[in-house]
């Protein structure tokens, strides 16, 4: 599921800066040293149909010549190592299983989801057929059922049809949806998702 992620652009570009700053002194150390050597925050940029996609790489060291490595300090790991996003008009905009993973350094971010729009049929949805199930779970062990599978039941797919909406951008709206407190889901062996149902 694609998100887009306003006031982040200009942080996230801060936070390179910053971390540029803090490799060029390791560089002039290196220098002052006599090491052939320089680090650099390598990262990956394309241009396709005037979107701009970044991945950040991690830092790296380019060697001139022979070096005892072993005479190389780096710096802590770049905060955003590994991050990937995409800017199209001046937007940015990320995938929300990678922003997930950075979510505490992107806490200033303001999320907005296009599938908000749709949120009250999303879990009208998933709730109803969840109801149902568990009202078949509940008589046919004659105890009472919290949780309901998501997937074993097929209740996603039939929302996703339903709905119109991508199965997996569904798991990934359910995630955030349990992020903002919304609904109770936790993920279980061999891809199940549990949807906890009272």
């Amino acid at each position: 599921m694609i998100i887009k992620l306003v006031g982040c652009l200009e942080y996230v570009e801060n936070l390179e800066r910053e971390y540029n700053k803090l490799l060029e002194k390791v560089n002039m150390e290196l220098e002052k040293k006599g090491i052939k050597a320089r680090v650099f925050l390598a990262k990956n940029i394309r241009n396709v149909n005037g979107k701009v996609f970044v991945k950040y790489l991690g830092t790296r060291i380019k060697i001139f010549g022979e070096v005892d490595v072993s005479q190389i300090t780096l710096p802590s790991r770049f905060p955003l190592d590994g991050f990937e996003y995409v800017i199209e008009k001046g937007t940015m905009l990320c995938s929300y299983k990678v922003f997930r993973k950075f979510a505490n350094m992107l806490k200033q971010c303001r999320v907005i989801i296009s599938l908000d729009n749709v949120r009250d049929k999303i879990i009208g949805e998933i709730m109803g057929e969840a109801y149902r199930i568990k009202e078949y779970y509940s008589k046919l062990l004659k105890a009472p059922v919290n949780w309901v599978p998501l997937v074993k039941t097929s209740i996603l797919r039939k929302a996703s049809k339903t709905l119109n909406i991508n199965y997996e951008d569904l798991i990934d709206y359910l995630a955030y949806l349990r992020d903002k407190g919304v609904v109770k889901i936790m993920f279980g062996e061999k891809g199940e998702l549990w949807l906890q149902v009272l």
